[in-house]
């Protein structure tokens, strides 16, 4: 069996993660590693397969094994080859490579059986079968998460050590059944479709568990008692405007904040843009409008095109046809630092953080744009340069509060938990002063308190910060307590926009969702 006695882990010689942890990892059993954001499941992971190298982590105590032998100082290619694989939170893939190649640079140890692994993985995931060829970059969240699992049978390891397959409700989708391969899941965070067999279990922390949803107005109630409690939060006055900024033109006026407020028309339109990928067609003629104070969102099933909708407006992809007006300017062209200096922020699916950097240097990225020293003053450090920074590192300092992140300011981002680097990337886009904020997925993998407080902040920057928000979410009970309005997309169509409770009730949501006919 595969199995860690009394284990200790050890970040950064000071960190201690995991404190006389053991679990016994039996041929042909699933075991399931439960608990709070934070409590070491993915540093137990790492410890398992040899990775805590790499995150400046180290086994301090206990012994890790394979058969009885000692697996503590292998490496990690040894580990693989010993046939012990893990699925990497966040999915890693090579998003230029097609699926198939994808699935193919997890066979690097068993070439020999790439063949029949190759069919084996296909069978599992038949929608992997029929995009075989496409360019794994342009897939839906979900279907990334397959090709992450099916490129790590490709070795046919003993055991599959899945880091969070499930992060999102939406994950699920089409992943075939898991108890056909139960012998292939080894150590899972959750069981993705609540019904495969759990043989053993193992508990990190303590850990609440409730059953049920509560009532839409029980929880709009509590969050408007806990934003009572609390004192009023507003963002600091900005540094200084004086000079020339690096990437705003100097002959470009952008609205302030108050001025976007006060708009009477929208804040950003888009109208009828459709989007293909070598004749995939992502987006089919949506079309929407976002206006001052509005929280927008955006939900359907995976693969509906919701984050490639978040691409084009924040010009990472440029559509075929249609047009995007972002303060009362056609965006289409150009780049997205460009959009980002006129005030599109946003944050993304997986975190993208500097695993390595502080929490107040993440957040210091988002004032980039507002950077008036060239790259010459800042090698001299002196004057101007100095006082800039100065001034953009207390606006920062005052930022940090605004998610509750003031007790993690100084540690790097690697070695916080996965809720708190979720606040870290919303306190980045804020640091950049957003006149619209788009959140992709911003409480996908957190648990129920962690949703709560997300959702507090979510609420604080619409209605205390007058910051706009267009918001893709797979939670519906948090988009119907939070969104003023919702447009639903499926394969890239728009199918509804309305009100959460006339959204709710509409005949062909229903369908894209539970793929029934609504009962007469």
């Amino acid at each position: 069996m595969l199995q860690a006695s009394n284990l200790e882990v050890v970040y950064d010689d000071v960190v201690l993660a995991l404190r006389g942890v053991s679990v016994q990892i039996p041929d042909g059993a699933i075991v399931a590693l439960l608990g709070a954001n934070g409590a070491g499941k993915s540093t137990l992971l790492r410890a398992l397969t040899g990775l805590l190298d790499i995150h400046d982590g180290e086994i301090t105590k206990g012994r890790v094994s394979l058969d009885d032998r000692p697996l503590n100082d292998m490496k990690p290619e040894k580990i693989v080859t010993a046939g012990v694989r893990r699925v990497l939170e966040g999915r890693r893939l090579f998003v230029e490579l097609s699926v198939e190649e994808n699935l193919k640079v997890g066979a690097h140890t068993a070439r020999a059986e790439m063949a029949a692994n190759l069919e084996r993985v296909y069978a599992l995931f038949p929608k992997l079968a029929d995009r075989r060829a496409q360019t794994a970059g342009y897939l839906s969240g979900g279907e990334q998460q397959m090709v992450a699992m099916g490129r790590a049978l490709m070795s046919g390891p003993r055991y599959l050590l899945l880091d969070e397959p499930t992060p999102g409700p939406g994950a699920a989708d089409g992943r075939g059944d898991p108890r056909r391969h139960r012998h292939d899941q080894r150590v899972r965070h959750r069981d993705p479709a609540g019904r495969a067999e759990r043989h053993h279990g193992a508990v990190r922390r303590s850990a609440r568990l409730r059953h049920g949803e509560r009532p839409r107005r029980a929880r709009q109630a509590r969050r408007r008692a806990a934003a009572q409690r609390r004192r009023p939060r507003v963002l600091p006055r900005p540094p200084s405007r004086r000079g020339r900024s690096q990437v705003v033109p100097r002959d470009q006026a952008l609205p302030t904040q108050e001025e976007v407020v006060g708009m009477t028309g929208p804040v950003a339109r888009v109208d009828n843009v459709r989007l293909t990928f070598k004749g995939v067609t992502a987006i089919d003629g949506v079309s929407f409008e976002v206006h001052p104070d509005e929280l927008f969102a955006i939900i359907g099933p995976n693969g509906a095109g919701k984050t490639s909708l978040f691409n084009v407006l924040s010009g990472v992809y440029r559509p075929q046809e249609g047009s995007v007006e972002f303060l009362g300017e056609n965006i289409l062209g150009r780049r997205p630092f460009e959009i980002a200096s006129r005030g599109m922020a946003r944050t993304f699916q997986n975190i993208a953080l500097f695993e390595h950097l502080t929490v107040i240097d993440n957040l210091m990225l988002g004032r980039h744009q507002h950077i008036k020293y060239g790259p010459a003053a800042s090698i001299v450090w002196r004057g101007r340069a100095r006082r800039e920074e100065i001034e953009h590192r207390a606006y920062v300092e005052e930022i940090v509060d605004f998610p509750e992140l003031l007790q993690w300011r100084s540690m790097p981002v690697g070695l916080l938990p996965y809720g708190v680097q979720k606040r870290v990337e919303l306190g980045r886009a804020l640091a950049m002063e957003p006149k619209l904020l788009l959140l992709d997925e911003p409480v996908a993998g957190m648990n129920l308190e962690e949703t709560e407080d997300t959702a507090r902040f979510i609420l604080d920057i619409r209605d205390e910060l007058h910051v706009p928000i267009i918001m893709v979410e797979h939670d519906m009970g948090l988009v119907m307590d939070l969104a003023d309005r919702v447009m639903v997309v499926d394969f890239g169509i728009p199918i509804t926009t309305g009100t959460p409770a006339q959204v709710q009730t509409h005949p062909d949501v229903i369908r894209a969702y539970l793929g029934e006919e609504v009962s007469k």
